[in-house]
């Protein structure tokens, strides 16, 4: 295991909810390999996150490239998301709002290596 510590304060909804669960009760030091089904991860994948949007409309998108990262904002409400480019056609871009781990279980090995308190 190598690698940046991940500091967090366990139960603050930084990090998903298996993560802290498997985290809980840990010792300083202690390593273990915990498997997270979907539901303990980042959720399902919703297929109606994905949308194709026309090329003619209003957009700032210039020359969108398959695997992309963009940030959209809904013209309605002003909010932003961040979507992935999956397609390119010359009058369309489709685009896949779902988080990158969506749909999958996950396994993480995790190694505790100290307790902070607030």
């Amino acid at each position: 295991m190598n690698g940046t510590p991940l500091e967090f304060t366990l139960g603050s909804g930084q990090m998903i909810s298996g993560f802290d669960e498997a985290v809980t009760g840990m010792a300083v030091g202690e390593v273990k390999t915990v498997k997270l089904s979907v539901d303990k991860a980042y959720g399902p994948y919703h297929p109606e996150l994905v949308v194709q949007v026309n090329r003619s409309a209003n957009f700032s998108i210039a020359n969108p490239v398959i695997g992309e990262h963009l940030t959209v904002t809904n013209p309605s409400n002003g909010a932003t998301t961040t979507v992935k480019v999956i397609n390119v056609t010359p009058s369309t871009i489709t685009m896949d709002a779902n988080f990158a781990l969506a749909g999958q279980n996950l396994t993480f090995t995790i190694k505790l290596a100290a307790i902070g308190k607030k």
